[in-house]
């Protein structure tokens, strides 16, 4: 990550964006046991915020390269018949349905069985955030943009991913 693009934030986007999450995942919160029937939900083109971003991208070069474009360049789309129903999050391993990302997966990925709107398909995870619908919106104002669009305003490049 360039010092540019990280010295460029509004004040205190980090803060915040922390203090979401803090309350998002509060410790003792009951998380799923791993069945990976959820991963068909994992669609492309969810917007992050740039604290999101730069955590993925830290992640991401921490991985070997070849493991990265391994699963970045599968097939990514579902069907339902015939039809191309929506395109899964780059980082879903088709093979394992895993999420390469998982340790810094985006918020909305965290609330994923907690939230009414995200239900687990197994019922296995309590929805257990009152605050959710407030959370949601505090995130909501924050600047977020999709990877691919992340990655053109900074410059970055990620194994697996071309230019915009």
């Amino acid at each position: 990550m360039s010092c540019a693009a990280a010295n460029t934030r509004p004040p205190g986007e980090a803060e915040a964006y922390a203090g979401l999450e803090a309350r998002a995942c509060p410790p003792g919160l009951e998380s799923c046991d791993g069945c990976t029937r959820c991963a068909t939900r994992c669609v492309d083109h969810i917007d992050l915020s740039y604290p999101e971003f730069a955590r993925l991208v830290a992640h991401l070069r921490s991985l070997p390269e070849a493991a990265v474009r391994e699963v970045v360049g599968q097939d990514k789309r579902l069907f339902w018949e015939e039809i191309q129903v929506s395109e899964l999050c780059p980082f879903l391993d088709r093979r394992t349905d895993l999420c390469l990302i998982y340790p810094a997966r985006p918020l909305i990925c965290r609330l994923f069985g907690h939230v009414a709107w995200l239900p687990c398909p197994r019922g296995m995870v309590p929805e257990g955030l009152p605050e959710a619908p407030a959370l949601m919106r505090e995130y909501a104002a924050l600047e977020r943009h999709p990877l691919r669009e992340w990655l053109a305003r900074t410059g970055l490049r990620l194994p697996g991913f071309s230019p915009a």
